[in-house]
């Protein structure tokens, strides 16, 4: 066949493109593994790509790629995870991508304020990722508040403190709020609404303890020792309180011990006493009498020792200053005289 009876047969004939070449099964071994593989990373992200579209057509707002530098928490938003509790969420976004993306609103100043999944953005820093798929949502600072408790309320690691203080901040910005309506918004029941909602009656100092160790009570034990100090055991109720937090006793224990009372004191022995809830009830005697020093009609100060512990409390901190050097100063007489011995 001569040059013209060749150009006449191939007239018709256009150049396959160069990107269609991968159409063709791979032939050897390696080959076939490194288009599989690449057929699977396509896959997958073809699949986050579509998952993303449905959560945004689901919970609305905005995806965008946003650097972890650009977003900013907003105090007492983020929800305390214990040390635990903290490593396992880490290990879990160290292997895996995050399903519940993070939330946030643009700041007037800048960059944006994290709505909901404060901790994954500070774990996510520690683990070196610069930047991360965030829903974001025009939100103001009600809204806000209100997004980030909602989404906390139904994470079962959510201490009931912490519920607690969500509702606390939902009467307050809405006083008039039924618990029946406050049922019915976050799905939890009246009973649970109303135990939880008793935690206002808990005094000061058992607050106090609560904001630093949230997971320290349940909400039914809460409940009984808030209705406990509504009968004029508020001491005692904090002793138990401070001993649940050393882990001296367990929420039964102290329940129990604020509403039978201290118990006599084991006589000491030689031999070994497991410690039974029992046992610990009696030795310990977390609850004692408090003693109070009068000057006239007026109360000077109380004076509660529990186990080894003293505490002295006095009416105001002027006079507590005056009698802390008196203090140290018998103490110090005390311990240079058995040093002597």
């Amino acid at each position: 066949m001569g040059i013209k009876d060749l150009a006449r047969e191939t007239a018709g004939i256009t150049a396959r493109p160069v990107d269609e070449a991968s159409d063709q099964k791979p032939r050897t071994a390696p080959v076939m593994m490194y288009d599989v593989t690449a057929r699977m990373h396509a896959a997958e992200k073809k699949a986050e790509e579509l998952h993303a579209a449905l959560e945004s057509a689901r919970q609305g707002g905005q995806l965008r790629t946003l650097s972890l530098d650009e977003l900013h928490e907003a105090p007492g938003r983020r929800r305390k995870l214990t040390d635990s509790q903290y490593a396992d969420l880490k290990e879990n976004l160290r292997h895996n991508k995050i399903i519940d993306l993070i939330k946030v609103r643009p700041r007037n100043t800048g960059g944006f304020e994290i709505v909901s999944g404060n901790n994954k953005a500070a774990i996510l820093r520690e683990l070196g990722v610069k930047e991360i798929l965030c829903r974001v949502e025009d939100l103001d600072d009600a809204q806000a508040d209100l997004e980030g408790f909602y989404a906390n309320l139904f994470q079962t690691t959510l201490p009931e403190y912490e519920k607690y203080l969500g509702f606390k901040m939902l009467l307050e910005r809405e006083p008039d709020l039924s618990k029946a309506e406050l049922s019915r918004r976050s799905g939890k029941s009246k009973s649970v609404v109303s135990e939880l909602m008793a935690f206002d009656q808990l005094p000061p100092a058992v607050h106090k303890i609560l904001k630093n160790r949230p997971d320290l009570l349940g909400h039914r034990y809460g409940a009984q020792l808030a209705a406990l100090t509504l009968q004029g055991k508020e001491k005692d109720v904090i002793f138990a309180v401070e001993a649940i937090a050393k882990g001296e006793l367990d929420q039964t224990e102290a329940v129990e011990l604020v509403t039978n009372g201290p118990q006599t004191p084991v006589p000491p022995s030689s031999e070994p006493v497991e410690k039974t809830a029992e046992t610990k009830k009696r030795t310990l005697r977390l609850i004692p009498e408090a003693l109070t020093i009068r000057a006239g009609r007026a109360t000077y100060c109380n004076l509660v020792r529990a186990s080894k512990v003293m505490r002295i409390e006095f009416t105001t901190e002027a006079e507590a200053i005056e009698v802390e050097k008196t203090l140290h100063e018998i103490l110090q007489k005390r311990a240079d005289k058995l040093n002597e011995k």
